[in-house]
């Protein structure tokens, strides 16, 4: 086994947490998760297999893991399952940590867009709906980052 840290992405977080807590996988919305990380195809998998077995009814993570063993998630899933062991945290606790990252995620892909919306905005090319959602985006990431904030000090178990 390699000594390297995880990665610290909001998506290899996620990964850890169903890992750890199979179950979860059923109240996560993958919708934001960058694809093409390759935790988030891992994730991805996995929470599939999980939703697969009948919403993985005493599915272990060690079991989803095994599951695959021979594929190319493999790798990663078995640093995610080792670094699963770290974790901890109570249902409740894990659950906000799961909300925490699924919100990062949120903001990282609304900043991208904020980015690429500012851009064109120097440029002057942004249209009246562009303007808009530009404005919008800016005020939810801003939301988003206050939650965060006010629900991120909760103390560990």
């Amino acid at each position: 086994r390699r000594a390297n840290p995880p990665p610290s992405s909001p998506e290899w977080k996620l990964l850890s947490y169903v890992v750890a807590r199979p179950a979860l996988a059923a109240e996560m919305d993958l919708s934001h998760v960058d694809r093409s990380l390759p935790e988030s195809k891992a994730l991805q998998a996995l929470v599939d297999r999980y939703l697969a077995e009948a919403a993985g009814e005493g599915a272990s993570g060690a079991m989803l893991v095994e599951h695959f063993q021979n594929s190319p998630h493999a790798d990663i899933l078995f640093a995610a399952q080792a670094n699963a062991m770290d974790v901890t945290d109570s249902d409740e606790h894990a659950r906000l940590q799961v909300q925490h990252a699924l919100w990062k995620i949120e903001i990282n892909r609304k900043n991208s867009l904020i980015k690429s919306l500012g851009e064109k905005l120097r440029q002057g090319m942004l249209s009246k709906d562009e303007h808009l959602q530009y404005g919008r985006m800016i005020t939810e990431v801003k939301s988003l980052e206050q939650r965060l904030q006010s629900e991120g000090r909760v103390p560990q178990h």
